[in-house]
Parts: structure tokens; C-alpha cells; sequence
């Protein structure tokens, strides 16, 4: 089984799209294959959104494609059976952390959090792969930095205020594993199918990771 890491793979480039039309969300999951991205994650924004992922999963078996916004037991129970490769909340609760422990599946579960005390539960429950989320409006790099020192076991996925502009904030930071990039494909990109644009930005947000990577020697 892959680790998050493999699965966020060696860009730690996550578009967000919040889209569940199923014809729109394949073009755009071709579009960014196209560009070299590996992973995808998808706002469940309906119960027809698990219906659109159970199909994008079959086919774009090259892409991993996840579920990101889940917020009780039953979502979670829907995007595992659907395949979803990695599945994050945006927050936790009790109902999510018995979900999580009660069901085997092969998906990686990346709990939200922001505080230490939460971090600590996260850790308590097994988990060393964590959502910082809303990252970017509640002082993120700086809570990546102390963090870092405080729970050096734990890697986060940053999501909340990403953008191509601050995205290397992020990325040179040695306990971020992923940032969510919802900018590659925004609304209204989606709402216009303007793929080329989507495609633009994709490559905009990989030139930018490839060079901070050759500039700080990130691996």
C-alpha cells in the first residue's frame, strides 16, 4: 500500500476542484494528467459528488483521486466504498474518529486540525499525517515552524488560502508533505470549461514547485 507521500507524490501539487459534474471533472482530470499531476482532490458537495468519484476513479486509475470536505461517519463510509485514494476533513470530531477506526480500507485519512491539542488527539488515534486547515488564515507558517520542533513525527497536508503566489511559503517547509491548490481550477474556470487555463496554471504551479525544489534542495 502507498504511503501519503507516494501518494501526494514528489510535487506535493493537489489541485481542489469543487465540481461534481462527471463530464466536466474527466476533462479536468485529463487536462491535469497531461501536466504531469498525480493526485486530485474533490470537494464532496453533494451525495452525487461519491457518484462522479466511484466513476473518476475507474477511469483515471493514473491519477490518485481523493475526497476532501468529509465531515461525519457517512461520508466517510461513502468515499471509501467509491475507492477514493486519500480522504480528509476540514475539522474532527468523535463520530469521524470511530468511523476512521472502525472500517478497513485502503484509503489514507487525513484528519483537520489546527491546534496543538488537536494535533495531540490526531497523534493519540494513530495518525502522523494530518489536514492544517484553514492554513494560511490562522498563521499557518508559523504554526508549521513551531510544529515542526514541537511534533517533528508529524507531516501536514496544507489546505486554505494556497495560492501560485504563496505556494513556496508552504512547500519549503520540511513538514508539509502536500499543499491543496484550488487556484488551478477555480470556479469560474470550471464554470467556463476553460481548460486551457486550467492547464496554464497547472503548468505555472509545477514550473514554481520544480524550482523551489532546485533552489532550497528539497527532495
Amino acid at each position: 500500500m502507498k504511503v501519503i507521500e507516494d501518494i501526494y507524490g514528489k510535487l506535493k501539487i493537489v489541485p481542489l476542484v469543487l465540481c461534481d459534474d462527471y463530464t466536466v471533472s474527466a476533462k479536468i482530470c485529463e487536462t491535469l494528467a497531461e501536466t504531469g499531476l498525480t493526485a486530485i482532490g474533490f470537494n464532496i458537495l453533494s451525495h452525487g459528488s461519491f457518484r462522479m468519484l466511484e466513476k473518476l476513479v475507474l477511469d483515471f486509475p493514473q491519477i490518485e483521486i481523493g475526497a476532501t470536505n468529509i465531515f461525519d461517519a457517512a461520508g466517510f463510509m461513502s468515499a471509501s466504498l467509491v475507492g477514493a485514494k486519500f480522504i480528509s476533513s476540514s475539522g474532527m470530531n468523535s463520530e469521524l474518529y470511530t468511523a476512521v477506526r472502525t472500517r478497513y480500507n485502503d484509503a489514507h485519512f487525513l484528519p483537520g486540525v489546527v491546534t496543538p491539542s488537536e494535533v495531540l488527539e490526531s497523534l493519540s488515534n494513530g495518525f502522523k499525517a494530518m489536514n492544517l486547515c484553514p492554513a494560511e488564515y490562522l498563521n499557518g507558517k508559523q504554526l508549521l515552524d513551531y510544529y515542526v520542533s514541537v511534533f517533528p513525527q508529524v507531516k501536514f497536508v496544507v489546505r486554505g488560502g494556497i495560492t501560485i503566489a504563496n505556494m513556496d511559503d508552504y512547500l519549503i517547509k520540511s513538514n508539509v508533505i502536500g499543499i491543496s491548490l484550488p487556484e488551478i481550477a477555480d470556479a469560474e474556470l470550471i464554470e467556463t470549461q476553460n481548460f486551457v487555463e486550467i492547464k496554464r496554471r497547472a503548468k505555472q504551479a509545477i514550473d514554481k514547485g520544480l524550482g523551489i525544489k532546485a533552489e532550497f534542495g528539497i527532495n
